[in-house]
């Protein structure tokens, strides 16, 4: 029963706004003229895999109507399409800078999938859990990013001093996507720029120095591609709210009386 009535409410909804889209239209002389309801006509017989106006008019004679109701309220369609051309669609745009500002703001989200590579070099405290593993541990990292600083390779210091299973590859962490790595382990990593080593960063399993060889970034097609995805979706966006805040001034200016 509850989503019988909300169906029903909705049906209301819609076929109060078409008559309010319908008035305005009229208020505003807008109107469409025999040409262009042959056109929806012609669109509806192919719809309904009709070839012929005898045939279709059998079509609209089973559903108990006749042709004239049905030119009527293709009529009526096509001014509420006019109507809200004019009153919404031709009254929403977005600009390249909103673009812009969508991508500065939200980059991050928008990357996630994105590939790159890094090394790091792992410092595990022992022992485990108490304070003097975790300053030793410390200070073992310290030292070492010291001789990365100095200039030494990262490879070769990875192989020599990481406690982690990757020491053998260099502290190659393989091809990875964004959003894989636990967020504070990946957020140092791609906050610096390919070839930038960042360090030391504690984490639950220790002392951590990072290098990122390389990260895709939005750019080029790719970047091309997310902002006119973007553009789309602030468009729809400013345009669903130019058409609720028109719909709420028709419905302001009327006095509609519903019987169930």
């Amino acid at each position: 029963p509850g989503e019988d009535q909300a169906l029903k409410e909705k049906l209301l909804q819609g076929l109060v706004e078409h008559r309010l889209k319908v008035q305005e239209a009229e208020r505003e002389k807008i109107v469409a003229d025999e040409g262009e309801v042959d056109v929806e006509f012609d669109e509806m017989m192919k719809r309904f895999k009709v070839s012929t106006r005898a045939e279709f008019d059998g079509v609209i004679r089973a559903q108990g109507l006749t042709v004239e109701e049905v030119r009527k309220r293709l009529r009526e369609q096509l001014m509420a399409q006019k109507v809200m051309r004019r009153k919404v669609s031709l009254r929403v745009s977005v600009t390249e800078r909103e673009i812009e500002q969508y991508v500065e703001e939200n980059r991050e989200k928008l990357e996630t999938g994105l590939s790159f590579r890094a090394r790091h070099i792992l410092f595990v405290p022992k022992p485990e859990g108490t304070d003097a593993g975790w300053e030793a541990a410390r200070a073992r990292a310290e030292e070492v990013w010291a001789k990365v600083l100095a200039g030494e390779d990262f490879t070769e210091l990875a192989k020599k001093y990481s406690q982690d299973p990757t020491a053998r590859e260099g502290g190659d962490l393989g091809l990875l996507k964004r959003g894989e790595l636990a967020p504070e382990i990946e957020g140092p990593i791609l906050r610096a720029s390919p070839g930038e080593a960042v360090g030391p960063v504690r984490t639950a399993l220790g002392y951590h120095l990072f290098k990122l060889d390389w990260k895709e970034s939005l750019s080029g097609d790719a970047l091309t591609q997310a902002k006119q995805q973007i553009g789309n979706i602030l468009y729809r966006e400013k345009y669903q709210a130019r058409m609720e805040t028109w719909l709420e001034e028709l419905k302001r200016r009327a006095v509609i009386e519903v019987r169930f």
